[in-house]
């Protein structure tokens, strides 16, 4: 079962535009919160490079997907969904990473137990260590959803039917001494 648009061209087209956006969005949230920051340290610098650079890898993949570099695409997009699967905070660090949008829901348990839900079409990272203690865990359902797709396109341009059937096979001839 197929759970995308029949034509794949138009398919690979929208995944493109949609990750150039993303990572549009995402430079413009970086260049933002560097001109509100004063001073910068090498901790801090660190932290915007790591920033810089998954949000370059959204903007190559939806490139080469656009650009009609498919496999590598293809392969760079369901790396660049990969890293955007999980959120996390545990004690003083936390990671979240989305190029794009979002669509899930997850579990923070630093003043109890609460279950959330999250829909939102925009970029967001953070990267922190010793800022405290959260503790939570969010699945991005939109990126699991990406990745799919990204696989099924890639069976589809990609993958041969290397099945072997019993009868094409040889039988093999021995030497017996």
């Amino acid at each position: 079962m197929k759970l995308r648009i029949k034509s794949t061209k138009t398919t690979i087209l929208i995944l493109g535009i949609y990750q150039i956006v993303g990572a549009l969005l995402g430079f413009y949230i970086i260049a933002s919160i560097l001109l509100k920051t004063g001073e910068i340290n090498g901790a801090l610098l660190l932290i915007y490079l790591v920033a810089v650079g998954l949000y370059s890898l959204s903007f190559k993949a939806g490139s080469l997907l656009i650009r009609k570099q498919h496999k590598r695409g293809l392969l760079l997009s369901m790396l660049n969904q990969t890293i955007q699967i999980f959120a996390v905070g545990v004690g003083a660090y936390t990671y979240n990473f989305i190029s794009g949008g979002r669509l899930g829901g997850g579990v923070e348990f630093t003043n109890g137990f609460e279950m959330n839900m999250d829909v939102a079409l925009t970029s967001r990272f953070s990267f922190a260590w010793n800022s405290g203690e959260e503790y939570y865990l969010y699945i991005n359902l939109l990126a699991v959803f990406l990745i799919y797709v990204c696989i099924d396109i890639y069976e589809e341009l990609f993958k041969k039917d290397k099945a072997v059937s019993i009868t094409e096979i040889e039988p093999r001839s021995e030497i017996h001494a």
